[in-house]
């Protein structure tokens, strides 16, 4: 039986039948289209809505979680438990005059991990990264876009404005949105796994410098405050922190008719809980959308503009972490889709190489009901036992933590 904490969906309007929820007003909004409505949502099980325990106030305006209160919300959202890092290629030399540094360090205000000196892991938020991959035989560009959250859009245009000069030979580019109007600060708590429509909001867009997409907006009360109380931080060079506070969402461009796979693939291969929802206004394209833990989520919208796109390999891969972790290996053996990226040295042809690494890849999306392909999307999926896995768990001993916290300080 599945359930989410009333905190997720209190405020919409819905009834359930027949394993659907059916609802008065969009539970997802269109990326680029704000007139939405009347969307059908298909939970990927149904069961009641419990309350979550009491949360705790940090101060008189912010809240924060136990570690009870984490555990608990990490069941409730599925298997997938925590996107950790996306991993993207350049052809630049691992420098502070790389591009690369330029624009994540500098002009994100992203703060580098120092446990890796030959590329650069750029912090964002308390626990998560970019892992630029430098020296490579091109540069990544992935289709679809990284959603982040920021305290300020004022500093981080200055910042972005910033280095627009030692930019100016590269795709980097930036604009501000809707300047001056209603920002995402108040996007209420019960929809935080929610896409909301990116036009409504005050935002910043902006590109890399090799063409990969990002949108910048206010972080939400308290997401901050709850996203630090989930466990351990990222260590950061000379202890200062960057300015960003999350990573939201991943969204993704895909062709018309492989949402639903997409949706049975999370669920079947690992135990993901996912929402398949109708298109307003488009009687056949859908999107998918996959709980990370209780505050990230990928997205899938099909696009007509996608329709003759093949799905290929970008290079690019995300590294989410995940329990069950045998079984979901023992699934992905079964249909042989592990697979191994020589760019790194972790393997998983067998069982006893992915316990020893802890973790496994997926190249593949497939559909588990007729083994098609939907398309190519790596993931470096580690099991939540993973020493870099940073969020509270009720299953680890103060001995076995202390040795984990010895490896995270190593220059890995």
């Amino acid at each position: 039986m599945f359930s989410l904490p009333s905190s997720f969906f209190k405020g919409i309007n819905s009834k359930v039948t027949l394993g659907y929820f059916v609802c008065t007003r969009p539970l997802f909004s269109e990326v680029d289209n704000p007139k939405t409505s009347g969307i059908l949502v298909r939970h990927s099980a149904i069961g009641t809505l419990e309350t979550t325990s009491k949360t705790r106030t940090m101060s008189s305006t912010e809240v924060t979680w136990s570690k009870e209160e984490v555990v608990k919300a990490m069941e409730e959202a599925g298997n997938l438990k925590f996107l950790e890092h996306i991993n993207l290629s350049n052809t630049d030399k691992c420098t502070e005059a790389s591009p690369a540094f330029i624009f994540y360090m500098r002009g994100l205000q992203c703060s580098r991990d120092p446990r890796l000196a030959y590329h650069f892991w750029a912090n964002f938020g308390a626990r998560h990264q970019f892992h630029l991959f430098t020296g490579q035989p091109k540069s990544e560009c992935i289709n679809g876009v990284i959603y982040l959250y920021v305290p300020d859009l004022d500093q981080l245009e200055k910042s972005l404005a910033g280095v627009a000069d030692e930019l100016k030979d590269t795709k980097f580019a930036f604009e501000r949105v809707n300047r001056g109007g209603e920002t995402t600060r108040e996007y209420p708590r019960e929809k935080w796994h929610e896409l909301f429509d990116t036009n409504q909001y005050d935002h910043l867009k902006a590109n890399d410098p090799y063409g990969n997409e990002l949108r910048l907006h206010v972080t939400p009360r308290h997401y901050w405050s709850i996203s630090q109380s989930l466990g351990k931080t990222l260590p950061v060079t000379n202890d200062v922190a960057g300015v960003a506070q999350g990573f939201p969402f991943m969204y993704y461009r895909c062709r018309p008719g492989i949402a639903h796979g997409i949706s049975r693939f999370f669920e079947h291969y690992l135990g993901a809980k996912t929402v398949v929802s109708k298109k307003a206004g488009n009687d056949e394209l859908y999107r998918t959308h996959v709980f990370c833990g209780p505050l990230q989520a990928f997205v899938f919208d099909e696009l007509e503009s996608e329709r003759d796109s093949k799905g290929e390999y970008d290079g690019h891969h995300l590294c989410i972490h995940i329990d069950r972790f045998k079984e979901m290996y023992d699934l992905a053996h079964e249909d042989a889709m592990n697979w191994n990226n020589t760019l790194f040295f972790d393997r998983c042809d067998t069982w006893f190489e992915a316990d020893r690494d802890q973790q496994y890849r997926i190249l593949h999306l497939i559909d588990p009901v007729d083994k098609k392909f939907l398309m190519s999307f790596e993931m470096e999926i580690r099991s939540a036992q993973h020493f870099r896995y940073l969020i509270h768990r009720d299953d680890v001993t103060p001995e076995e933590e202390a040795a984990n916290e010895v490896l995270r300080q190593k220059n890995l």
